[in-house]
């Protein structure tokens, strides 16, 4: 889930190699809302035909990915390589690298 221009992100993740890996990509421009904003959620929640209770969102910014996740009902994970300190703590775990997510997931 991006808030990017769809053409950005999808450039990107085929520059990098991973679009592969990826089977659901949920974009702000194709959806028409903005993380943090629930309706997101909600729409990412229907194209993958799952509940906010079987979904993580592993983000990196706090404001936009953990309380917009939160504010949905879904787990999340707060990938914070910077260790900046956020006055609200809603995350669901905190992690300093993405190889941390072995051992979550």
């Amino acid at each position: 889930m991006s808030n990017g221009f769809t053409y950005t992100q999808e450039t990107k993740l085929n520059n990098l190699g991973i679009n592969p890996f990826f089977r659901y990509k949920v974009y702000s421009e194709e959806i028409g809302i903005l993380k943090p904003f629930p309706g997101i959620f909600s729409a990412a929640e229907k194209i993958v035909n799952a509940s906010p209770d079987e979904l993580v969102y592993v983000g990196d910014s706090y404001e936009t990915d953990i309380m917009g996740a939160k504010a949905a009902n879904w787990n999340a994970v707060f990938f914070n390589p910077l260790q900046q300190t956020y006055p609200i703590k809603c995350a669901d775990a905190e992690i300093f690298e993405l190889n941390a997510l072995k051992e979550i997931f």
